[in-house]
């Protein structure tokens, strides 16, 4: 049996009950059946539990894993304890099918008995005698418990569900099959109470846009500062599990009107991005990752698997960024990488969403196909203000645009077209990448802090008028470019950290219990300098605030089994950074946007421009 099993049921138990108290007119039921899976079919017939984990994960993880999973559990009522013994599961299983016989609900006690009795109660469910015990603890007979167990009954149908499994392709558990529809699968480190929770924030605030990153990827060896499991584990390689994610959160937008930019590539490490592609196609060469943070770094809190971290240090374990970008920029010009980088875009834009049966180029909830995120120069050259660069016509960065948006254009022509460039590169590259015919509109990202113009540990109101003033510089300008090639504009990406001068002495300088007060009105200056904008007929079209953090907070954070930690913020970068959370006041400056926008929209149609 599986812990992550008994905390899925508990917080299935949780989203049900949230459903029903957020839709109190609802007449929908629910009913839950199990399906058994082997996680270890050969396992024996019965071992030392502890021994079994030592010997599988060794001493020190099995003891940080057990750790993390004790905190879990209480979070959600499981006490969990970790002897006794442990071995094949079958019986068990057949078990569990003699409830089935009884309905849903005999089924379900029958479960929650096996569940407290291995993981709470250190009982050895491959005996008979506590099978029986269990059984009778559920409210079956006793007799008949014993019979069926004696009899072999039961064991034909698990036999076959356990292969029905297989062949769906579930690999993990706890796996969730809602309406005989589509499965949530936490197997793969996904939440789905989680999803469906914050959709909701979002579509309450007004969002109907997510930017969604439809591409990581892995590496024959584990790599640090990216998403874990990947997407595309190596070329024409993918996980399933995880692509059934972006199946549901791509469903579960499409039931709030949401629409999705999905962006098919990374400049940047926390992906694996260009620089995995450029590696896989140059015999796994290594990445030189710039400055990236370590979860695993001290300072560590006591509790193991929380954090801190910290970032590393270019030139001690890290690598000068125009290091990294020249390396991942190989992209524009190897045929190999660029040839499986396309792969993935035609498996992705081709793939049949396993909830909805959309085709993804058919799929009226994808708004926007987007090249990358931040697809840099590949030969910058720099002017006197740090990032904007100088005129270069032979940029490799050019026709990669073109080949690239054009290749997008022949698989979907009915769905919009972006780069995803941040455009802090000046005029003349804005234009140079926007103006294809097969890109729609622009994009711009606007950070203050990483382009060093803002000081977060800086409380001054100067510190906050130069950032203020920046953006209306940007805004303006990029406004006017786009005007210029005849193209709207989007601002995809701009944040600000909270308060964190508060936060400076102390352990962690991103904690969420600083104030907000710079980031507010950074928020109201930037929103609505784009709504004016769009007010007075220039050419942005939105805004996408990054990014939603959600119910997560630093404080509460603990390491997943596959090493994340799901902040807003990307893993190469200090969790809870730019974070927004589901209380801040930025979220209901961004609602009082969409509701200005709205009304406006209703008194006076499009803009001049035609957006």
């Amino acid at each position: 049996m599986d812990t992550w099993c008994y905390v899925g049921k508990k917080r299935l138990e949780k989203g049900i009950a949230a459903y029903k108290k957020k839709h109190p007119e609802s007449n929908d039921t629910f009913s839950t059946n199990w399906f058994p899976f082997y996680l270890n079919p050969d396992a024996p017939k019965s071992a030392d539990k502890q021994q079994m984990y030592e010997s599988k994960f060794g001493k020190e993880r099995t003891a940080m894993m057990q750790e993390r999973l004790s905190q879990i559990g209480k979070a959600e009522g499981i006490n969990f304890k970790y002897g006794g013994k442990t071995g094949n599961t079958r019986d068990s299983h057949r078990l569990v099918q003699l409830g089935k016989t009884k309905g849903p609900q005999a089924q379900t006690r029958v479960i929650e008995e096996l569940f407290a009795a291995y993981f709470e109660n250190e009982k050895d469910i491959t005996s008979q005698p506590i099978l029986i015990e269990a059984g009778v603890r559920a409210g079956l007979e006793e007799k008949e418990i014993k019979d069926w167990l004696d009899g072999g009954k039961g064991g034909p149908e698990v036999d076959k569900e356990v292969q029905d499994a297989v062949e769906q392709n579930i690999s993990g558990v706890p796996n969730f099959t809602i309406n005989d529809q589509f499965a949530a699968s936490s197997s793969a480190g996904g939440n789905y109470s989680r999803l469906v929770t914050e959709l909701d924030q979002m579509a309450d605030r007004g969002i109907n846009h997510l930017r969604i990153m439809a591409a990581s990827e892995g590496a024959p060896t584990p790599q640090p500062f990216r998403m874990n499991p990947p997407l595309l584990k190596a070329p024409g390689h993918y996980n399933e599990e995880v692509f059934k994610g972006l199946d549901i959160c791509l469903a579960e937008m499409s039931k709030r009107g949401m629409r999705a930019t999905m962006t098919l590539g990374n400049e940047w490490q926390w992906s694996g991005g260009f620089a995995q592609f450029v590696s896989w196609a140059t015999n796994n060469s290594q990445i030189p990752y710039p400055s990236s943070w370590n979860l695993t770094a001290p300072p560590q809190r006591t509790t193991p698997g929380t954090g801190w971290g910290n970032y590393t240090t270019e030139g001690v374990d890290a690598a000068p960024y125009d290091d990294f970008t020249a390396y991942a920029n190989l992209i524009y010009n190897n045929t190999q990488a660029e040839k499986w980088y396309q792969d993935h875009i035609t498996t992705v834009m081709k793939r049949r969403n396993t909830v909805n049966g959309r085709i993804y180029i058919e799929d009226p909830t994808i708004m926007t196909w987007q090249l990358a995120n931040e697809p840099q120069a590949s030969d910058p050259q720099y002017s006197s203000d740090t990032f904007r660069l100088e005129d270069n016509p032979n940029d490799l960065l050019f026709p990669w645009v073109n080949r690239t948006s054009s290749f997008i254009r022949s698989l979907a022509p009915k769905q919009l077209i972006s780069v995803g460039l941040e455009s802090k590169q000046g005029e003349y590259y804005f234009k140079h990448v926007h103006n294809f015919s097969t890109v729609d509109y622009a994009t711009t990202h606007c950070w203050v802090q990483n382009w060093g113009i803002y000081d977060m540990y800086n409380s001054s109101e100067a510190n906050l008028r130069v950032a203020q003033d920046f953006a209306k510089e940007f805004v303006g300008n990029t406004s006017r470019w786009a005007a210029d090639i005849g193209k709207p504009v989007f601002l995809e990406e701009f944040g600000m950290a909270r308060d964190n001068w508060e936060n400076k002495d102390k352990e962690y300088p991103y904690l969420s219990s600083a104030t907000t007060s710079h980031k507010d009105a950074y928020f109201k200056t930037i929103i609505g300098l784009v709504v004016d904008d769009f007010r007075n007929n220039g050419s942005y079209i939105g805004t996408s605030p990054w990014a939603y953090g959600g119910i997560y907070r630093p404080e509460t954070q603990h390491v997943n089994e596959f090493g994340m930690v799901w902040a807003g913020d990307p893993p190469h970068e200090s969790p809870g950074w730019y974070d927004l959370y589901d209380t801040d006041e930025a979220m209901c400056i961004v609602a009082e946007q969409h509701k200005t926008i709205v009304e406006w929209i209703k008194e006076h149609g499009k803009n001049s421009t035609g957006c």
